[in-house]
């Protein structure tokens, strides 16, 4: 635990995009950014806290437009060791985050 981890963030080339967006928060809404870097291949490095779960997203551009973000991904450093590959243990967004509404009538009738 509290043991600074690096970790590797990669996502999937887009066809005719020519740098990313990488977004990382410790929230699944993105108010507190932990990381927010640009670069022209699709990774980036984010140093994080072991035991600590954070969220990432990545976001492809061009010259002149940039794609949606990705929907979060959700992420909790689990080990310090670089070599392990159970370092990193990611999780479902549907266990964190709510999948139904529902609209009620106004009180008093």
């Amino acid at each position: 635990m509290n043991v600074p981890t690096s970790v590797e963030l990669r996502c999937t080339e887009v066809a005719g995009a020519t740098r990313y967006n990488f977004r990382v928060a410790s929230d699944y809404g993105f108010r507190h950014l932990l990381l927010s870097v640009n670069n022209p291949l699709c990774r980036a490095r984010f140093i994080g806290t072991a035991g600590t779960h954070s969220w990432w997203r990545a976001q492809a551009q061009n010259a002149t437009e940039k794609s949606l973000f990705t929907l979060p991904f959700g992420f909790t450093i689990v080990s310090s060791e670089a070599a392990s590959m159970d370092a990193v243990s990611s999780f479902d967004v549907t266990e964190t985050m709510s999948t139904s509404y529902a609209l009620h009538e106004n009180y008093p009738i």
